[in-house]
């Protein structure tokens, strides 16, 4: 039933039907709307897509909305690089007990408002934003009766929140995904969306660098597209070596290349991180459904391994001089870098 007036607010604790949307940090605004079970299942993205068909909805206060939220909870998370098939690995955990959420657009928000936690302009105090990601922890532990562990995959550009919602949630674990930098590159080079993707976040990655005191940023007006990219690896990959550096037990690497070589394997050593309790059979079930031949973003759409494989070589060979280029940039700056080089020299 659609809720009325007040009750978007009182249902909004147990009630995972109300999803909290987007966040207007600004105007102090959060948008509510209806998803049943099949549109979070269906759902590659919960941003502005999620609303498509246009579910009810109403935009609350965020005071509101977080005085309305249980913050004890553990949902599991999954941070990624970007272009390395965490989209494929969630899809897979819905098939084998997990409950997806995929890319939630207030953990976007909150990336780009923890970059500036510092920042005279930031309209979070660091105390008010632990509160508020508490109270987004809460929201997305909530699932349907017959749903299993929520697991929540962020955009490959929220990694930066991933030690505080650890830090928050003794019970969360977390997988990350990654590719080597040449399979990244070569990846991502590939698609036609990356000057246009890559470009947009390096303001949000050199910010958090910045933070971390990583030193020898680039100016993002000087980089190239491979070098937009690079960025993105390092960021991202940089995230994922301190988490296994300081939270191992809780903290699973998964190369991607590694999963598609033994997905079964691997599959479950994902499931078995965390606690779906996942019988071999459901595993191999999974491996060997329809989830694995589609493209994961785009279920309409077939995508199989070996298609992938044929765009990456073909991407390898037709930008070998920008991804060796990107390669040895990378290898300069984080061979000036006390951070970078202590965590990022070995992959390099």
């Amino acid at each position: 039933m659609t809720p009325t007036g007040d009750q978007w607010l009182q249902r909004l604790s147990t009630d995972y039907q109300i999803c909290l949307q987007q966040m207007d940090v600004a105007t102090n605004r959060g948008l509510l709307v209806l998803l049943d079970e099949n549109a979070y299942r269906n759902a590659s993205f919960l941003d502005q897509r999620a609303l498509a068909h246009n579910p009810p909805g109403q935009w609350a206060s965020l005071d509101d909305i977080w005085r309305s939220i249980n913050t004890n909870a553990s949902p599991h998370y999954i941070f990624h690089i970007g272009h390395c098939g965490s989209t494929l690995i969630s899809r897979l955990l819905d098939e084998v007990g997990g409950f997806g959420l995929r890319e939630p657009l207030p953990l976007r928000s909150m990336a780009e408002a923890e970059a500036e936690l510092d920042a005279p302009w930031s309209l979070f105090s660091p105390a008010a934003f632990d509160a508020a990601l508490a109270r987004l922890n809460g929201l997305w532990d909530r699932r349907p009766p017959s749903a299993g562990q929520p697991i929540v995959k962020a955009t490959s550009q929220c990694s930066g929140l991933a030690s505080r919602i650890l830090g928050q949630s003794v019970s969360s674990r977390a997988l990350t995904l990654g590719l080597k930098p040449e399979r990244f590159l070569a990846t991502v080079l590939a698609g036609q969306y990356a000057p246009f993707e890559f470009r947009a976040a390096a303001p949000l990655r050199l910010k958090r660098l910045a933070r971390l005191g990583v030193n020898g940023l680039p100016s993002a007006h000087s980089l190239e597209t491979p070098q937009y990219a690079a960025l993105a690896w390092l960021t991202e990959t940089l995230v994922a070596r301190q988490l296994q550096a300081t939270d191992a037990q809780r903290v699973l690497h998964i190369d991607f290349d590694e999963f598609l070589d033994a997905p079964a394997d691997v599959l479950g050593r994902i499931a078995s991180h965390f606690d779906l309790n996942a019988t071999s059979e459901q595993i191999s079930t999974a491996i060997n459904g329809p989830v694995m031949s589609r493209y994961s973003k785009a279920p309409e759409h077939g995508y199989s391994t070996n298609v992938r494989d044929q765009l990456v070589a073909k991407s390898s060979v037709q930008h070998e001089r920008a991804i060796r280029d990107a390669i040895s940039w990378l290898k300069d700056w984080v061979a000036n870098d006390a951070i970078l080089s202590t965590h990022m020299e070995p992959l390099l």
